[in-house]
């Protein structure tokens, strides 16, 4: 079929760096084209036709390129039934060259207009930030309506070319806008951050923006770009923010994200997007990593070059926190769609690459794989049938990624740290983004585009596609997560010494966050002497440290199982379980004991203390932004040294004991709330992912049951408090039923409704107040207070009804 276009300028401008209306239809509607043009000569609009003003010689493709990006006022898409069915590689360009631009104006002003020469359905094109081409209102222009359609789509187009005019406005669309102090609602505010390292990574990313806008923060240096991306709600994008590096590495990423958490308080996850050294491996061709492949960390980073030399050989000193979990589940979304055939990168990414000079795939003759640094021999790659590769598309692999501060380019380094870690690439930037978002109580997400073996052939060749199908893959990726909301509210200082009761001579400590330790190889909390400014550094468990993190954040651990991360523990759900009673925790001390030991002693407004773990008197401190202190003779012990700086001598962790005895549910018991049974827990089972344990409740007497999503660390809870194991139970867990009964209340009660939707749970106080809590925490609280379990006998699609 052949394509032809239609360009029209108002009367007396005859460049193409004026408004304009661009006209994409096919060879069979040359008619209903003629007739169109008439009506916008007849409205003062005079039209230009490719095929009269397009001359031999002339580059089609630039020319029509810049006949639709430059200041083109709308983009007319003529579709019929004959058009979409012969649809031509020059008719695609037309409507992806338009779906681009579109992407980068602004959502609210109108630029592309559907029109139907005849009864054809509008093709599903996404057009970015939760739009596709059938969202947006069409012009019928046939059937018995034909006349008002076109004259509505003149005036409309009359009425934008006259506002484009007008001397009150600026000329043209602008894209990108610079800004100086701009404040973002919060309705508005980013969710996402993404941070790319090379121009054509950022270049990449920012054509999948949809209305981005280039925005300055008074005191950051960086550029930052805000727009949208589609979002698994087609009504709700996600708000994103993108940022280029100043320069590669580590350090430069760490700082880059840093500062972007700073000037958008809002970003809940980060993502590193960009390319990487690929880890080929022949011998193995399931894991063969080749040129254009994309390596998503969903396992994480881990950071090659900080090792400890012992005879054994060098080891890893370093851990990183674990990647984000919503963006992990949905690359396993993505992995099962690939799995049965459902799968959109490959459509993305060829269509992006046709838009973007320079970004189309390398011919498959240029992915050579040396034998080693010297040689010039080359190994053939594995047969597509074993590696899984598909003809001119990428393979995506889940795995680690490695991270260092070398730009590697040798073979036998690039081998010897993969069979060390059993890494698939290898970057820069990983560890700065895993460490700084971690830091900051952000989730955190890595994905690379590969685009060389990291040895002493590297060429450029492959870096823009690369960059592509990594960019590519994070749209997609980011296509199937739900929109973020919320986001990190500030969080006060926990309180000052002048907050606390009379009678306490400690000092105040200020929380300044969790870190990895690379001398201890474990999390560790540093806490601030206020009035020496001296350091205490306190080993915490992976657990207590995101819940820290957390708490520090301001970041609430929620109901359900997929809006948190499965460390969290219930210190929000203590907090207000103590405030619905109304004997609140006034203030936390951090107390010395032998060999170098910490515990924490936490004080009701009754003047009651409870024995606690460190870590949780730490996180309630935050969490009900209560003073910390600690006696002066244990801080005169504290380390004078910058934390992290030299080896850590951090302190132990006191574990308190938790007795049973002391912890009774009420002895007077009411029956069943209406419309629920009392329930048992009759097992733990393997949920539809690893990650997603399920609890199985039965009715008595086995009248139905029903299965409960909780997370993994909620899971060992429930089983622990089932088995009377109290060793295991997270210290969360045992403080609440310790500081309930100080507080003169117990737990009488849990309530679980089971919606096909999701869990719904609540506690029951003895003293009759209600407290909404995830399921998880409330069955393991349950079971270690021996309190009932109600819950909804019957609920459609959640409880399963027994013979």
């Amino acid at each position: 079929m052949t394509i032809r276009s239609v360009v029209s300028f108002p009367v007396g401008q005859e460049n193409e760096s004026t408004t304009h209306v661009f006209i994409s239809y096919g060879q069979g509607d040359s008619a209903a084209v003629d007739h169109l043009q008439h009506s916008f000569e007849s409205a003062g609009l005079q039209v230009w036709r490719d095929t009269a003003d397009l001359w031999p010689g002339q580059d089609r493709r630039a020319r029509i390129r810049q006949a639709i990006t430059s200041n083109a006022l709308v983009f007319v898409a003529g579709l019929s039934t004959g058009s979409l069915g012969q649809v031509s590689g020059s008719h695609y360009e037309e409507l992806t060259l338009a779906i681009e631009e579109f992407r980068r104006r602004p959502a609210a002003v109108p630029w592309i207009f559907p029109v139907r020469f005849d009864a054809c359905e509008i093709p599903d094109l996404e057009l970015g930030g939760g739009r596709n081409l059938r969202s947006i209102q069409r012009a019928d222009l046939f059937g018995t309506d034909a006349t008002r359609q076109l004259e509505r789509l003149v005036t409309t187009i009359s009425g934008l070319a006259s506002e484009r005019t007008a001397p009150s406005n600026t000329p043209g669309p602008a894209p990108s806008i610079e800004t100086s102090g701009i404040v973002i609602p919060d309705a508005t505010a980013p969710a996402f951050g993404i941070v790319t390292a090379l121009h054509e990574e950022f270049a990449a990313m920012r054509s999948f923006l949809g209305g981005w806008r280039r925005v300055s923060v008074p005191g950051d240096r960086a550029d930052y770009f805000v727009g949208t991306l589609a979002s698994f709600d087609q009504d709700q994008p996600h708000r994103v923010v993108l940022t280029m590096l100043g320069e590669t590495g580590n350090d430069a990423a760490a700082n880059a994200c840093t500062n972007l958490l700073r000037s958008f308080p809002n970003v809940r996850c980060v993502l590193m997007v960009g390319i990487a050294a690929g880890v080929p491996n022949p011998g193995r061709p399931e894991r063969h990593v080749r040129l254009g492949d994309i390596v998503v960390a969903r396992w994480g980073i881990v950071e090659y070059d900080s090792v400890r030399d012992d005879d054994a050989g060098p080891v890893p000193r370093r851990s990183f926190p674990p990647p984000s979990p919503l963006l992990e589940r949905r690359a396993k979304l993505l992995e099962a769609d690939e799995n049965i055939g459902i799968w959109r990168l490959d459509e993305v990414l060829t269509a992006k690459a046709r838009l973007l000079p320079g970004y189309e795939r390398p011919a498959e003759a240029t992915d050579v794989l040396y034998a080693s640094d010297d040689s010039p021999e080359r190994i053939p790659h594995p047969p597509t049938t074993l590696t899984g590769h598909r003809p001119g598309q990428p393979k995506v692999h889940c795995g680690l990624i490695a991270s260092g501060d070398r730009s590697l380019r040798s073979a036998s380094k690039r081998d010897s740290i993969a069979a060390t870690l059993g890494v698939l690439a290898i970057e820069m930037e990983g560890k700065g983004i895993g460490n700084s978002g971690f830091y900051e109580g952000v989730e955190w997400f890595t994905i690379r585009g590969i685009s060389d073996y990291g040895d002493c052939h590297v060429t450029p060749l492959w870096r823009k596609y690369a960059s592509l199908a990594a960019t590519a893959y994070a749209t997609v990726l980011l296509g199937q997560t739900p929109p973020l909301s919320g986001g990190r509210p500030s969080q006060t200082d926990q309180g000052r010494n002048d907050d606390l009761p009379q009678g306490n001579a400690g000092r105040g400590l200020d929380v300044l966050g969790t870190r990895s330790s690379q001398s201890l190889r474990q999390p560790v909390v540093d806490l601030m002497d206020r009035q020496s400014g001296a350091f205490l550094t306190l080993r915490v468990t992976q657990a207590e440290a995101v819940s820290i993190t957390y708490a520090k954040k301001g970041i609430s651990a929620g109901r359900g199982t997929e809006h948190s991360a499965s460390y969290v523990l219930p210190h929000d759900l203590l907090v207000g379980a103590l405030e619905a009673v109304g004997v609140p925790v006034v203030y936390g001390e951090i107390r010395g004991a032998p060999n170098r030991t910490l515990v924490a002693r936490l004080t009701l407004a009754d003047e009651r203390t409870v024995v606690s773990a460190p870590a949780d008197a730490i996180a309630l401190a935050l969490r009900a932004r209560i003073p910390l202190t600690a006696p002066a003779g244990l801080l005169d012990q504290a380390n004078s040294g910058i934390p992290g700086q030299h080896d850590d001598q951090a302190w132990l962790a006191g574990a308190p004991t938790f007795d049973r005895a002391a912890v009774r549910a009420p002895a007077t018991r009411t029956g069943p709330p209406a419309g629920t049974a009392l329930v048992t827990v009759a097992g733990i089972g393997a949920g539809a992912e690893p990650d997603e344990p399920t609890v199985l409740l039965e009715a008595a007497p086995d009248t139905w049951t029903a299965s409960v999503g909780v997370s993994p660390i909620e899971a060992v809870a429930i089983d622990a408090a089932r088995r009377g194991e109290f060793s295991r139970c997270p210290s969360a867990h045992l403080l609440f039923h310790d500081l309930l009964s100080k507080a003169g209340a117990a737990l009488a009660a849990t309530l679980i409704t089971v919606r096909p939707d999701g869990t719904a749970a609540e506690l029951v106080l003895s003293t009759g107040q209600l407290v909404p809590a995830r399921a998880g925490d409330s069955l393991a609280l349950a079971l270690l207070g021996g309190a009932n379990i109600f819950a909804a006998a019957h609920v459609p699609g959640a409880a399963t009804l027994l013979d």
